[in-house]
């Protein structure tokens, strides 16, 4: 019990005034935009502190060229895709996709906790962004979606959309930079944040990968790109 020299009980009083201290540093940290592939500053309270299943430090993220569509053109640092109007001169092989602008990582996650960040800017139209079961369709026409092997989150039609069995809309405060995607294999929960305003845009529980996971990404947009961030560098 808190109470002053003259016995009076502060308890509820205490309790409010540590409530907005919190509240003032919820409200720092929702003003701050957090640079690609860094960590909050230390006196921020975030979803890391909150729940200690996130990784504690980014993966190294590359793309592998052998699972993309012709259309992509990948970068030398495999770490950026262009989508170009024209097929590229590749060669096709069993893992790659036919018909969906579409692209995995070259690394493949059965356990512990990984995560990494996209930039995707203002101009993209449709984009997904998330993890592909190794044994997930690449040919012919997909639905990205939990049954099919997808867990993905993108912007389509102008909205943010979660890709739910049955699709979910998302209320976005702000329009995200950079999103940054957490995959917890243990706990089989896949969360998005808003690296921009350091906010959750959504989390899939309880998913039944049952195998490896790949880091998944699709580019619809001709002649835009998405660029995976670097880790930071010590």
């Amino acid at each position: 019990m808190w109470v002053n020299s003259q016995g009076e009980d502060l308890s509820s009083l205490a309790q409010t005034s540590i409530l907005q201290e919190m509240d003032n540093i919820f409200a720092i940290e929702s003003s701050i935009e957090i640079r690609c592939g860094q960590p909050p500053p230390s006196f921020v309270i975030t979803d890391r502190e909150r729940s200690p299943q996130i990784a504690q430090q980014s993966d190294d993220i590359k793309v592998d060229g052998d699972t993309a569509r012709p259309n992509l053109s990948i970068a030398v640092d495999k770490k950026s895709f262009t989508h170009k109007s024209q097929a590229q001169k590749v060669t096709q092989n069993e893992g790659s996709f036919d018909s969906s602008v579409c692209v995995l990582g070259s690394e493949d996650f059965s356990s512990g906790k990984h995560y990494w960040e996209v930039d995707v800017e203002k101009r993209f139209q449709d984009w997904n962004l998330g993890v592909a079961r190794k044994s997930a369709p690449r040919k012919g026409i997909m639905s990205l979606s939990p049954k099919e092997g997808f867990w993905a989150l993108g912007l389509s039609f102008k909205g943010y959309w979660a890709r739910t069995d049955a699709w979910t809309q998302l209320v976005v405060q702000k329009n995200p930079r950079k999103v940054r995607v957490h995959l917890n294999c243990e706990e089989k929960i896949l969360t998005f944040f808003s690296v921009t305003d350091v906010s959750v845009m959504f989390t899939f529980k309880d998913c039944a990968f049952s195998e490896e996971v790949y880091p998944f990404f699709k580019n619809s947009r001709k002649e835009s790109t998405l660029r995976i961030c670097s880790v930071k560098e010590e």
